[in-house]
């Protein structure tokens, strides 16, 4: 029951955004929920509700909440836009679409809208109508290399295209800087690469690395002790070996991992392509709770020593799954494609001991040329910008997977990514097995699948299985020496193809 009364709503408001600012969301919410138990007209109070569960990934109550504020408060922009995103995040790309395009009604000049319509279509799959958009939006801000790095993600470029002479105009504009620059200098890389000028891509693709690295510089102190101190926490454990057979009561995730452009989201397209799967993406949740229970609450560091008592190992399961339908609606069976995951196997295994875990690896050559080719949110990868930092996080995956063979053989299965593309029905048919599943045809053909997919690899993923990216890094083996350098100094150069 409220302990206030109307008058006072307008202060109580104000508090509650204060802890709401301050990441008090608990007590913010609370507040909220008071304002709307007064007086429930408050299209305001709805709205900050709807954003608190967004933050917090419970999808469905931010969007009954924001659907309240809309109904209050008519076609209010902020509002529509925080809806459309929240449906967008929940994997609801139909509804966040028509909710962006209400959205761009609203303003017609309105370079977000149009840049959020263009990305929803071709997650769709839609290419050709989200081409529309880009140049909607490259109509409202010309040269914008954001847009050009997105669009061509989902086209291939021919020689002589006009778009390729107006990026090189964009470039040649001094004013263009920052990170319009650094997307413009990654989306003309790959436009040289598409019309096979490959001496000319390394010139754009060490200008937009050099940007991004220059604005969030790699932390490498810290990521070695990351990396250290979670290997050095699950070491001395005795861990569960057996992974029990499937059944229909216990909740068991199929987890997808490895590192970033290894094939991941190829193997979850295949595996969720099976009838008795929905493909759940970089769901997230898994990997945090882990490193909740590995990290002292008051240090915000790693634990000295782990320690799990009974009564937390028998609530993970319920808890994780919990967590995983607030953000994907599924049956039985979900995938989790959270790369950092293989870093934490021994506690996946012992606490969620149906989950089934599979590993992506691929050539380090291509695989890190992949990563430098890519923009990834701001300030996360920060290792990716740079060919000495690349090796150095390959080496750290070599050395989790050394430990995790040695130590728990039996608890994942790895994949090839060569082998898959070159013997896709065979090593489909490992995968499907591993998931503890029975063969299903249609998980050959799962570009035809009409799922919403979020990835980097927006156009691969909706053509049939292909080999071109196997060897890729031969085109540019000069200027990837300092890279090949790099892996041989860690000793990792050939590991992919000694195991």
């Amino acid at each position: 029951m409220a302990s206030f009364a109307i008058k006072d709503i307008p202060k109580e408001y104000q508090r509650a955004l204060k802890l709401h600012t301050s990441g008090r969301l608990r007590e913010a919410h609370q507040i909220y929920n008071e304002i709307v138990a007064v007086r429930p007209q408050t299209a305001e109070a709805h709205y900050q509700i709807g954003r608190i569960a967004r933050e917090v990934r419970d999808f469905k109550v931010a969007v009954a909440a924001l659907n309240r504020a809309l109904q209050i408060k008519g076609k209010e922009p902020v509002v529509l836009r925080e809806l459309a995103q929240t449906l967008s995040e929940a994997g609801d790309t139909e509804e966040a679409l028509r909710a962006f395009l209400e959205l761009a009604k609203l303003n017609t000049r309105d370079y977000d809208s149009q840049m959020d319509i263009a990305l929803l279509l071709q997650r769709l799959g839609q290419f050709d109508e989200a081409e529309k958009h880009f140049r909607k939006a490259l109509r409202i801000l010309p040269g914008n290399g954001v847009a050009y790095r997105a669009w061509l993600q989902g086209k291939k470029v021919k020689a002589g295209e006009p778009v390729i002479r107006e990026m090189m105009e964009a470039y040649s504009n001094p004013k263009i800087q920052g990170r319009m620059r650094s997307d413009l200098c990654f989306a003309l890389a790959k436009a040289m690469e598409d019309t096979k000028q490959y001496n000319k891509v390394f010139k754009f693709l060490k200008e937009g690395n050099r940007i991004i690295g220059d604005t969030f510089p790699f932390d490498k102190a810290g990521f070695d002790h990351d990396y250290d101190s979670i290997l050095n926490l699950q070491a001395p454990m005795v861990w569960r070996k057996e992974v029990p057979p499937l059944d229909n009561e216990s909740f068991a995730p199929i987890v997808v991992t490895g590192l970033p452009r290894s094939g991941t989201t190829l193997v979850e397209q295949i595996v969720a392509s099976h009838s008795s799967v929905e493909g759940g993406g970089e769901i997230g949740v898994l990997s945090k709770m882990i490193r909740l229970a590995m990290s002292d609450e008051k240090t915000k560091d790693w634990r000295k020593t782990l320690s799990i008592n009974d009564k937390q190992y028998e609530a993970f399961p319920a808890r994780l799954e919990h967590e995983f339908r607030k953000r994907v609606t599924f049956d039985k069976l979900v995938t989790d494609k959270t790369i950092s995951n293989f870093r934490y196997i021994g506690m996946i295994r012992e606490l969620v001991p149906n989950a089934r875990i599979i590993v992506v690896r691929r050539d380090p050559r291509d695989q890190l040329l992949s990563i430098y080719k890519n923009v990834f949110a701001e300030n996360t990868h920060t290792y990716a910008y740079d060919l000495d930092n690349l090796a150095l996080y390959y080496s750290k995956f070599v050395e989790s997977m050394e430990f995790w063979r040695k130590t728990l053989p039996e608890a994942f299965t790895e994949i090839a990514y060569e082998k898959l593309v070159n013997d896709p029905e065979v090593q489909s048919r490992k995968l499907i097995a591993a998931a503890g599943l029975d063969w299903e045809d249609a998980c050959l053909e799962f570009h035809k699948a009409k799922r919403d997919v979020k990835t980097l690899s927006i156009h691969q993923v909706r053509q049939p299985m292909y080999t071109s990216s196997a060897r890729a890094w031969e085109k540019y083996a000069d200027d990837l020496k300092p890279l090949t350098e790099a892996l041989e100094r860690h000793g990792v150069l050939d590991w992919h193809y000694q195991t």
